[in-house]
């Protein structure tokens, strides 16, 4: 029996979790088989579309996205039943998508939004692209105070009472959430010798500056991957990779540490973002029809970072280009089109 195949976990697979045939194709390799690259795309069996979702949750590429395409999947009418139990067997839960529509829908929940910057999320996303993520916010019914500082919270009975506004106002709320980005609690290292700013400094290897002594996670300052200059990327794989680093450095190894990126991957205001590495670079590839927008940056040939609203398509295989520092000049504004992905490789390759 034919399996019904969604598009969407297809673009998974084919956007970035196939490291090693990807690695292959651009080292030159051109040995795989039709059918190679019929698996590849996920395209052979249901057995396929369970690994390229446990794969998914597995390499944390975006657990959401992930629930998202299953959901898509188990709404078909005649879904597959053993992949049906396998991808429940995951824990991966088929009703998320429609479970967040109710909640949407029966909440009744109003949401203020106040920042200092003059555009939502600024530390990943560029104006432009915060333009469009905004305008689907506001169409949800959230509120947009930007521009505007908060001096801090107004305590009453132990308990948040109320936001003051620089210009004297308060605002008040039930629920009050401070999303302002991540700031190590480094206070305790005054007088150790451990070097510190933003986080703990660290060497190519994690180690710090007392003998010793390594570090890793959301408090490390580590080089990032696409500029080189040291930041705290404060996401779960980037502390997964450096626990990894500095445990084998600690029992006696010499592991070096390629480097953290910035990578985030948003779906839950309707609207598809993902965005990589920096936000600029000598050159800009961009594309946009409506509230979808496509930019790549490069330098030098190579991506240095990307955002992408409305359709994320070939993200995968953009960032797999960027952590390669692989020279991408060959793909010319192909990069930028919506349906860019892992077939622009693969099916060449193949003579397809």
């Amino acid at each position: 029996e034919e399996p019904v195949l969604i598009s969407q976990l297809v673009r998974i697979a084919c956007d970035g979790l196939m490291e090693d045939c990807l690695e292959a194709l651009l080292n030159g390799r051109q040995d795989l088989s039709a059918e190679d690259a019929k698996a590849i795309m996920g395209l052979d069996s249901p057995e396929a579309m369970v690994k390229i979702a446990s794969r998914a949750v597995e390499r944390s590429f975006s657990v959401r996205q992930t629930e998202d395409a299953v959901a898509d999947w188990m709404h078909h009418p005649e879904p597959n039943a053993k992949l049906k139990e396998e991808l429940r067997a995951l824990q991966i839960d088929p009703n998320v998508k429609e479970a967040q529509r109710q909640l949407e829908r029966g909440l009744g929940v109003r949401v203020t939004i106040i920042g200092r910057r003059g555009w939502v999320m600024p530390r990943m996303l560029d104006p432009e692209t915060a333009e469009i993520a905004g305008r689907a916010m506001t169409a949800r019914g959230v509120q947009l105070r930007l521009g505007v500082e908060a001096l801090g919270f107004v305590e009453a009975d132990g308990r948040a009472a109320g936001v003051r506004m620089v210009d004297g106002e308060l605002v008040t709320a039930d629920l009050y959430i401070a999303a302002t980005g991540v700031k190590p609690n480094v206070a305790f290292l005054a007088g150790s010798g451990v070097a510190h700013e933003w986080g703990i400094a660290v060497d190519d290897h994690l180690r710090t500056t007392v003998s010793g002594i390594w570090a890793a996670g959301d408090v490390v300052e580590a080089p990032d991957r696409a500029t080189g200059q040291a930041y705290v990327h404060a996401i779960f794989p980037n502390a997964v990779d450096q626990a990894r680093v500095a445990a084998a450095n600690m029992l006696g190894g010499d592991v070096a540490y390629a480097g953290a990126e910035s990578m985030n991957s948003l779906k839950h205001l309707g609207l598809p973002i993902m965005a990589v590495g920096a936000m600029e670079g000598a050159d800009e590839l961009r594309w946009r029809e409506g509230e979808v927008l496509r930019k790549v940056f490069l330098t030098d040939g190579r991506v240095t970072g990307f955002r992408f609203t409305g359709e994320v398509s070939g993200g995968g295989v953009l960032r797999s280009f960027l952590l390669r520092g692989e020279d991408v000049r060959r793909f010319g504004r192909r990069l930028v089109m919506p349906g860019f992905g892992m077939s622009e490789i693969v099916l060449p390759a193949v003579g397809v």
